[in-house]
């Protein structure tokens, strides 16, 4: 059964950010927990009264007893804390609730943060390909090789070509990288190996001797300078 993209992109990220489904109903509990303290309230109130009475002797009520909650206050007040806004007009009143809420504020960020990072996962994951057509891996396929210089790919071109396309490396930082490969590759091998280091730590050796050897000279010419201006 196929899925429109966006109905798959919810769902995908629904099952990837759990907590939050878990944060707002805490907040629900939070409210009915609000309403269970005080009379004329009662635990479920929110919903009884907005499904059972309808909105108009719901909102008199609510006038009646300011500390209730309704369930759009509940829905309100998870949404303000989810999104790190919290206005602060709806907020618990109780010790009970004031201890809930103050898990559900550092709850709330952890949860908005997380579906944030599943969001940015699960679009990489489309974007590299996870959820690709067979039609569109073969459009990608005629890509890669076209922008090839030889019409064959091995993976390591096929890497570059892709983290270039996700804006990741650019063209100067991979001629760069390539510099500083063939700076290592002292013998010139094309690999990296004991060779090469071998190579380099003689190269090293020499010429840290020829920069102490000039350091010792350094005095005696300027010894030799300085006798020859008195002359």
């Amino acid at each position: 059964m196929l899925r429109h993209p966006r109905v798959a992109f919810a769902l995908a990220l629904m099952k990837e950010s759990k907590i939050a489904l878990y944060f707002f109903l805490l907040c629900f509990l939070l409210g009915e927990i609000e309403n269970a303290q005080y009379e004329g309230c009662g635990f479920g109130w929110g919903f009884d009264c907005s499904l059972s009475q309808g909105p108009r002797q719901c909102e008199h009520r609510k006038n009646e007893h300011e500390f209730c909650w309704t369930w759009i206050d509940e829905l309100y007040f998870a949404v303000i804390t989810f999104t790190t806004i919290g206005y602060g007009d709806v907020s618990a009143h109780t010790k009970g609730g004031k201890v809930l809420a103050t898990v559900l504020c550092a709850m709330g960020i952890f949860s908005f943060t997380t579906v944030l990072g599943a969001a940015h996962n699960i679009t990489m994951a489309k974007k590299m390909g996870a959820e690709k057509t067979m039609r569109e891996r073969l459009e990608e396929l005629n890509e890669v090789i076209a922008a090839d210089d030889d019409g064959v790919v091995s993976p390591e071109e096929y890497i570059i070509h892709n983290l270039k396309k996700m804006d990741k490396v650019d063209d100067e930082t991979i001629q760069l990288l390539r510099d500083q490969f063939e700076a290592l590759d002292a013998d010139g091998s094309g690999e990296l190996d004991a060779d090469d280091v071998e190579l380099l730590t003689t190269e090293c050796a020499r010429q840290e001797a020829e920069a102490a050897q000039a350091a010792k000279e350094a005095p005696k010419g300027a010894a030799k300078g300085a006798r020859a201006s008195r002359r």
